[in-house]
């Protein structure tokens, strides 16, 4: 029971975020309304391409901190490995659906290869979050006082929002606010 349900998760998972990937092309981005840009954020243009948020740091804020120049080169890395990550994991996430298809057609599945198939998955996704990690932690550390504290400031805020959000879907609103 436990493997089926790990199989379920992974194949979840999976699926989520291939799915994802090709919802965030350019071709497939359909035009948010005015009440949604107003309640979920949109997503920012730069250099001719369609981004959404980027991991803590939202592009908004990133115009608000006026960063430096080496800063700014940090913070560019950053989303460079991001992007590369993200071009790498859609490939492989596609292939390994592929393969998992495979698995899937015989008349009885392997379950012990279909399960290893997820956990390539996962190990696929993972490969580059240390790398990403230290380069957001050392974008951060380049930050001074000042910077720092907005950034908190615009994360707390963008907490909040996620909460009402959150307690508007569940029907709660929350008193006071």
């Amino acid at each position: 029971m436990k493997a089926l349900k790990k199989l379920l998760v992974t194949s979840a998972v999976a699926f989520g975020i291939v799915g994802f990937a090709q919802a965030q092309t350019v071709e497939n981005t359909a035009k948010p309304s005015t009440e949604q840009k107003a309640e979920f954020g949109h997503k920012f243009k730069r250099d001719g391409e369609h981004r959404g948020k980027f991991g803590v740091f939202h592009p908004k804020l990133i115009e608000d901190l006026k960063l430096t120049a080496d800063q700014k080169a940090k913070y560019d890395e950053i989303e460079k490995t991001q992007k590369s990550l993200f071009d790498t994991n859609k490939e492989t996430g596609q292939k390994l659906a592929e393969e998992r298809k495979t698995l899937l057609s015989a008349d009885v599945v392997d379950l012990k290869a279909l399960l290893e198939n997820g956990d390539k998955f996962h190990d696929e996704m993972m490969k580059g979050k240390n790398e990403v990690r230290a380069k957001t932690l050392a974008f951060w550390d380049s930050l001074d006082t000042a910077q720092k504290t907005k950034a908190t400031q615009f994360l707390k805020e963008r907490q909040d929002r996620m909460e009402h959000f959150k307690d508007k879907r569940d029907g709660k609103e929350r008193r006071g606010n």
